[in-house]
């Protein structure tokens, strides 16, 4: 993943740097993702609540004028394109921000493609697949706070493998592409299934039957 996109998360200074600057609902604003806001491949800012700052908030928005000096640059640089990807969770959940206007609050990953191919598209279904979050469980098991869970860090995502590009890895982004708001789960399954066969590994079942046992009911 890190030879196509920059991986990267915020720490304690972005985190602290953010108070101040957040309100709620404001128009034309950037809007501020946490973690728990992120499901696979769909965002619920505006539909769930979220904990920023000892504050609960339905519809945070960053001011990048007010933003602590020291992460000016920080903001503004993640103001791209990008997938967001969440901590503490049982299996990969990503989202993709198509139009660069979400700010991560940490723990959350960001994905930013460094040219124009493999598209969004693509490494969201990579991400989305069942063997990312196996190997990305055996690399983090255990250091979430929860001993069922994962804490996704920015070089564990770098250091993953993609799929070779041809016409499976296409028709998984394909399925991405073509969702019209949040995935069903048979929807979430199928894509699933077709990141594996991406990945040249269809006949794996039980990888696929592992992941589904992990997805939360939605």
């Amino acid at each position: 993943m890190a030879d196509v996109a920059h991986v990267t998360a915020g720490f304690r200074d972005q985190f602290y740097g953010l108070r101040g600057a957040v309100a709620e609902a404001v128009e034309g604003r950037p809007r501020l993702i946490t973690s728990g806001l992120i499901d696979p491949l769909t965002i619920r800012w505006g539909e769930t609540s979220c904990r920023f700052d000892k504050q609960t908030w339905l519809e945070p928005t960053v001011d990048p004028t007010a933003v602590d000096s020291a992460i000016v640059g920080w903001v503004a640089d993640r103001l791209v394109p990008k997938l967001m990807v969440a901590s503490q969770t049982k299996v990969l959940e990503v989202a993709i921000d198509a139009d660069g206007d979400m700010v991560p609050c940490t723990p959350v990953v960001t994905v930013e493609p460094t040219g124009d191919r493999p598209s969004l598209a693509h490494l969201a279904a990579a991400l989305t697949s069942p063997l990312a979050s196996l190997l990305l469980l055996h690399e983090a098991a255990g250091s979430a706070l929860s001993a069922q869970a994962m804490r996704v860090s920015a070089r564990a995502l770098g250091d993953l493998p993609l799929p070779p590009e041809g016409p499976e890895w296409d028709a998984a982004a394909a399925a991405v592409a073509a969702l019209d708001g949040a995935p069903t789960q048979p929807q979430l399954v199928e894509i699933g299934r077709l990141a594996m066969a991406a990945y040249g590994l269809s006949e794996r079942t039980d990888i696929v039957n592992w992941w589904q046992s992990r997805l939360r009911d939605r």
